[in-house]
């Protein structure tokens, strides 16, 4: 495994650990500042500040998994997709929520060398 695609891993795994964390402090740390995140039924949230802003408090956490696919680094840029299942908890009083589908991470290496999550298309949809 080349040096870029062990780096591009190390920060995919970060990323899916923290979503299984639901840990948005880690989450934050890990989108580019510019990044665009793109999702059925809602407008992009362009920026890393617009997407935090999209985050709803999660009182009863959430179950996250992600069987990842595959995962390419070329040079300052790579990607990864996985399928994804999420769920959301019931909790004062909104339903449970379960999705699942496919994720495509795009990612660039920022000025430091550090991976950081610059597209994310999410295609899922409500679970069988």
């Amino acid at each position: 495994m080349m040096p870029d695609e062990k780096g591009l891993r190390e920060a995919v795994d970060a990323w899916i650990r923290a979503m299984e964390a639901d840990d948005a402090e880690k989450l934050f740390a890990l989108v580019a500042p510019n990044a665009v995140f793109l999702a059925p039924g809602r407008s992009p949230a362009e920026g890393r500040e617009a997407w935090a802003a999209t985050r709803e408090p999660r009182p009863g956490g959430v179950l996250f998994r992600c069987e990842l696919q595959a995962v390419a680094a070329y040079g300052g840029a790579g990607h990864a997709w996985g399928e994804v299942a999420l769920t959301i908890p019931a909790a004062d009083g909104a339903p449970e929520v379960r999705v699942e589908g496919h994720t495509l991470w795009l990612f660039r290496k920022d000025s430091e060398g550090k991976w950081l999550l610059s597209r994310e298309a999410r295609m899922l949809a409500p679970a069988r």
